[in-house]
């Protein structure tokens, strides 16, 4: 299935901070999963062993722009964004 960044956001009943309504076909939550990054939303969730907002500059690097996060994330660090 194919859902917009905006429908997602409602779904979860999220802000979204929208650059581009992009269409999400993969939802992950594994950071070594990425098979299409352009539509990829990745999931930082928070766990016992591991924080997924740590996994975040790597999946930037290597082309994901869609991300559900917990905690505000620096800006700076994300050319375009």
């Amino acid at each position: 299935m194919k859902y917009s960044i905006s429908h997602i956001a409602r779904i979860i009943n999220a802000e979204a901070v929208l650059v581009n309504d992009t269409i999400i076909e993969q939802l992950l939550l594994d950071s070594r999963k990425i098979y299409s990054p352009a539509t990829s939303l990745f999931f930082a969730i928070k766990g016992p062993r591991r924080d997924g907002h740590q996994f975040i500059p790597e999946l930037y690097k290597r082309g994901v722009r869609n991300f559900i996060v917990s905690q505000k994330i620096e800006n700076a660090l994300y050319p375009g964004s």
